[in-house]
């Protein structure tokens, strides 16, 4: 019988045992979440057919377009053809009468082959759309992901900046910090808009430094985090200090990284937001997003 007297004896099992380490996913995710990479394998592969779909329309297009040029040359012949029969009067009029019917036919024929070459570009223009939406729909659950994985992840930041996690604010909890600070007239200067955006942060924790005080971070959750995220997490680092009196650190949550807030980064242990402290924003690197087989 294993004995676990700690947590890494918890963890070593959890990785050597794939039946544990699958109930123990199934306790901790739910249900939505452990069917969210086939759910995006799949929709991965529809857009997949779908880009294949197009291609083959754009060389049905293409081969349309060749077969009406083809025609439009033969039409030429004919008339070609025409003028050379003018010369023989007596049978004119029989040529004549014989080459506009045909005339008329290929007319036709070009028509349809118009309305076909109309209605596959139609065709096209669907797919494009249901691409494009697909693709949308692919960045939402890639989004959704992020959250969900910064969120679990949480005392994982906070030990990589060399910080003992506490407590994870739901988000009642964030408003009621914002709507304590409005009361005691803590918010002079802030818009509403800003307001109503750290109401609405990503994610903010309660930890302890090395020393055992309190601290908070705030953390902007991306998929690839830009100078947006920065700016925000930073802003709402200060608006906890001034709030609740307590320093707090500034950090992102990301796969990717815009590179023009590169030099605006850290992965070191950071410094709270102060007038005498470094401004750098803390970068937890999250793990990309894996396709279920």
């Amino acid at each position: 019988m294993t004995t676990i007297d700690n947590i890494e004896d918890f963890l070593r099992i959890v990785r050597e045992d794939e039946a544990l380490r699958s109930a123990v996913r199934r306790e901790l995710l739910t249900e939505e979440l452990l069917e969210l990479p086939a759910q995006v394998a799949s929709m991965s592969k529809t857009q997949d057919a779908m880009l294949e779909t197009q291609n083959s329309m754009l060389k049905d297009l293409a081969d349309l377009r060749q077969t009406q040029n083809s025609m439009l040359k033969d039409l030429a012949d004919l008339r070609q053809t025409q003028d050379s029969m003018l010369k023989d009067l007596a049978d004119l009029r029989q040529t004549q009468d014989s080459m506009l019917e045909t005339q008329n036919s290929l007319l036709k024929t070009q028509n349809s082959l118009l309305k076909t070459q109309n209605s596959m570009l139609e065709r096209l223009d669907r797919v494009e759309d249901n691409t494009n939406q697909n693709t949308n729909h692919i960045g939402e659950l890639k989004g959704l992901f992020m959250e969900r994985s910064a969120r679990d992840d949480a005392p994982i930041i906070a030990s990589d900046m060399g910080l003992r996690w506490l407590k994870t604010l739901g988000r009642g909890e964030v408003v009621m910090m914002a709507d304590e600070a409005q009361r005691s007239g803590l918010v002079a200067g802030i818009s509403q808009h800003n307001m109503r955006t750290f109401r609405r942060a990503d994610l903010v924790i309660e930890v302890a430094d090395s020393d055992g005080e309190a601290r908070y971070v705030a953390v902007e959750i991306s998929y690839t985090a830009d100078i947006r995220d920065t700016e925000r997490a930073t802003r709402h680092a200060e608006y906890i200090t001034r709030f609740t009196g307590v320093p707090a650190y500034a950090a992102i949550a990301s796969v990717h990284i815009d590179n023009r807030i590169e030099d605006s980064l850290t992965e070191d242990a950071p410094q709270p937001l102060g007038p005498d402290h470094e401004t750098k924003v803390f970068w937890s690197r999250l793990p990309e997003m894996e396709s279920a087989n």
